[in-house]
């Protein structure tokens, strides 16, 4: 009976002398609270694996809010045929900006620090000096014998603050 609490009658019923309950003759029910070491360890390796899945789900989910994962401007004005209609993560410093009234065009050129690019906007221009993150479609103007010609990147989400916390 090591581990477990013995319940006797006289516990809950307080008719019953608790002296004739201690010498075990209205011994009712027995619960076992402890368990084995194996079950032990199982529930302990379970927990764990469940933890890391819902940090990886986390994670997975929220990977484009990381202040990670970004490509560098240089990479994309290096190849930009690579980037043509794909998604991208970049951030940097807004230099230029640019409005053509009448059409509602709007973009601004975003530095890195190894390469400047445009970014064409349907939202808010931000300030100049201002640090952002984006995710953007990269797209031509036109590609002319293997090259492009007025490469520019179309800005789909501006991330929150968090996703620059390390570096510029």
């Amino acid at each position: 009976m090591s581990g477990g609490v013995v319940l006797y009658a006289a516990q809950s019923n307080p008719l019953i002398d608790a002296e004739i309950a201690e010498k075990g003759r209205f011994r009712t029910k027995t619960f076992n609270f402890g368990g084995s070491m194996r079950n032990k360890g199982f529930v302990k390796i379970f927990m764990l694996i469940v933890i890391v899945l819902l940090l990886g789900v986390v994670g997975f989910l929220t990977k484009e809010y990381l202040p990670f994962g970004f490509t560098e401007i240089a990479q994309i004005n290096e190849n930009p045929n690579k980037f043509e209609g794909q998604q991208v993560k970049v951030k940097g410093e807004v230099v230029d900006r640019l409005k053509i009234p009448f059409i509602d065009s709007k973009s601004y050129v975003l530095d890195d620090g190894t390469g400047r690019v445009t970014v064409v906007t349907n939202t808010a221009l931000p300030e100049i000096g201002v640090n952002v993150a984006i995710i953007a479609i990269g797209s031509n103007t036109a590609i002319i014998g293997g090259e492009s010609i007025g490469f520019r990147l179309q800005e789909i989400k501006v991330l929150p603050e968090t996703a620059l916390f390390f570096g510029k």
